[in-house]
Protein backbone atom coordinates (compact mmCIF):
# COMPACT_ATOMS: atom_id res chain seq x y z
CA UNK A 1 0.00 0.00 0.00
CA UNK A 2 2.92 2.37 0.75
CA UNK A 3 3.99 2.46 -3.26
CA UNK A 4 0.27 3.06 -4.34
CA UNK A 5 0.32 6.13 -1.97
CA UNK A 6 3.68 7.31 -3.16
CA UNK A 7 2.56 6.88 -6.75
CA UNK A 8 -0.86 8.85 -5.71
CA UNK A 9 1.41 11.96 -4.08
CA UNK A 10 3.79 11.39 -6.78
CA UNK A 11 0.51 12.68 -9.42
CA UNK A 12 -0.97 14.67 -6.96
CA UNK A 13 2.65 17.22 -7.01
CA UNK A 14 2.98 17.08 -10.89
CA UNK A 15 -0.90 17.82 -11.49
CA UNK A 16 0.06 20.64 -8.79
CA UNK A 17 2.98 21.86 -10.59
CA UNK A 18 0.98 21.89 -14.15
CA UNK A 19 -1.65 24.18 -12.51
CA UNK A 20 0.87 26.36 -11.27
CA UNK A 21 2.73 26.76 -14.27
CA UNK A 22 -0.77 27.03 -16.62
CA UNK A 23 -1.49 30.20 -14.23
CA UNK A 24 1.93 31.31 -14.60
CA UNK A 25 1.62 31.30 -18.32
CA UNK A 26 -1.59 32.89 -18.39
CA UNK A 27 -0.30 35.70 -16.12
CA UNK A 28 2.58 36.29 -18.55
CA UNK A 29 0.53 36.14 -21.64
CA UNK A 30 -1.80 38.89 -20.15
CA UNK A 31 1.11 41.14 -18.98
CA UNK A 32 2.72 40.28 -22.51
CA UNK A 33 -0.44 41.67 -24.60
CA UNK A 34 -0.73 44.84 -22.29
CA UNK A 35 2.66 45.85 -23.09
CA UNK A 36 1.89 45.34 -26.50
CA UNK A 37 -0.61 47.47 -26.43
CA UNK A 38 1.36 50.73 -24.64
CA UNK A 39 4.71 49.81 -26.88
CA UNK A 40 4.83 52.52 -29.48
CA UNK A 41 7.87 52.02 -31.85
CA UNK A 42 10.24 55.26 -32.12
CA UNK A 43 10.06 57.19 -35.44
CA UNK A 44 12.15 59.93 -37.08
CA UNK A 45 10.27 63.77 -36.64
CA UNK A 46 9.31 63.63 -40.29
CA UNK A 47 6.86 60.22 -39.72
CA UNK A 48 5.43 62.13 -36.46
CA UNK A 49 5.31 65.78 -38.44
CA UNK A 50 2.78 63.82 -40.68
CA UNK A 51 0.69 62.06 -37.93
CA UNK A 52 0.12 65.51 -36.23
CA UNK A 53 -1.04 67.23 -39.88
CA UNK A 54 -3.24 63.91 -40.29
CA UNK A 55 -4.67 64.42 -36.80
CA UNK A 56 -5.37 68.18 -37.12
CA UNK A 57 -7.09 67.45 -40.56
CA UNK A 58 -9.32 64.36 -38.88
CA UNK A 59 -13.34 65.76 -37.54
CA UNK A 60 -13.28 66.60 -34.15
CA UNK A 61 -16.89 65.16 -33.99
CA UNK A 62 -17.02 62.03 -35.58
CA UNK A 63 -13.44 60.82 -35.81
CA UNK A 64 -14.53 59.35 -39.74
CA UNK A 65 -14.21 62.68 -42.35
CA UNK A 66 -11.60 65.41 -42.77
CA UNK A 67 -12.07 68.80 -42.40
CA UNK A 68 -11.95 71.20 -45.19
CA UNK A 69 -10.98 74.58 -45.35
CA UNK A 70 -12.36 77.22 -47.04
CA UNK A 71 -10.37 80.99 -47.05
CA UNK A 72 -13.39 83.72 -47.41
CA UNK A 73 -11.23 86.65 -46.96
CA UNK A 74 -11.37 88.08 -42.85
CA UNK A 75 -13.42 84.53 -42.08
CA UNK A 76 -12.46 80.84 -42.96
CA UNK A 77 -15.27 78.37 -43.33
CA UNK A 78 -14.40 74.93 -41.53
CA UNK A 79 -16.67 71.78 -42.26
CA UNK A 80 -16.47 68.07 -42.29
CA UNK A 81 -16.99 65.90 -45.16
CA UNK A 82 -19.12 62.96 -43.12
CA UNK A 83 -20.77 64.66 -40.33
CA UNK A 84 -22.81 68.39 -39.69
CA UNK A 85 -19.85 70.11 -38.13
CA UNK A 86 -19.24 73.60 -39.33
CA UNK A 87 -17.94 76.39 -38.25
CA UNK A 88 -16.48 79.74 -39.11
CA UNK A 89 -13.22 81.45 -37.71
CA UNK A 90 -12.15 84.83 -38.10
CA UNK A 91 -8.75 85.48 -39.67
CA UNK A 92 -6.60 87.83 -38.10
CA UNK A 93 -5.45 90.68 -39.92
Amino acid sequence: MSRKKKELDEIEKLELEVRKLKSENRHLQKELKKNNKKYKPEHSKEELDEEEHLDKTMCEECGKGKIVTTDLGPRKLVHCTVCTYRKALKTNG
